[in-house]
This record gives C-alpha cells, sequence and structure tokens, in this order.
C-alpha cells in the first residue's frame, strides 16, 4: 500500500495554482467550483453518469483501493 506523504505534498502539476486559485476566489468549501469539476471528471472515470458526488470514505470501495 502506497502511503501519501502529508508532510511534504508533491505540486508538481497544477496543484499549486489550484489551491491559490481556490483560496483567492474565496470558495475554499462544497460551494467552489473544484469540487463540480472533480465530481464530472472521477464521475467520467468509472463511467457513471454523475448523478451525485462521492464521499472520501465511499473511494475505496469506488476505486478498489
Amino acid at each position: 500500500m502506497y502511503k501519501y506523504p502529508v508532510y511534504r505534498p508533491n505540486l508538481t502539476g497544477n496543484e499549486r495554482r489550484y489551491v491559490n486559485e481556490a483560496i483567492d476566489s474565496t470558495w475554499i468549501s462544497s460551494k467552489g467550483e473544484f469540487i463540480p469539476r472533480f465530481e464530472r471528471a472521477f464521475a467520467e472515470y468509472i463511467g457513471s453518469c454523475g448523478g451525485g458526488g462521492v464521499h472520501r470514505k465511499q473511494l475505496p470501495f469506488v476505486t478498489g483501493q
């Protein structure tokens, strides 16, 4: 099992830009732009119609990890 080092995040892609954009927009809750974007991308990834969000506690059951 891979362990993610939370003490040293990997910000090699667009992560820093997205975090800063969320903070600058003041929408860092479930009402911001990134939650629906994630849900749409995740629904597409798993082949779902995207009819609802997935709670992080459900991810192991959905992804098999």
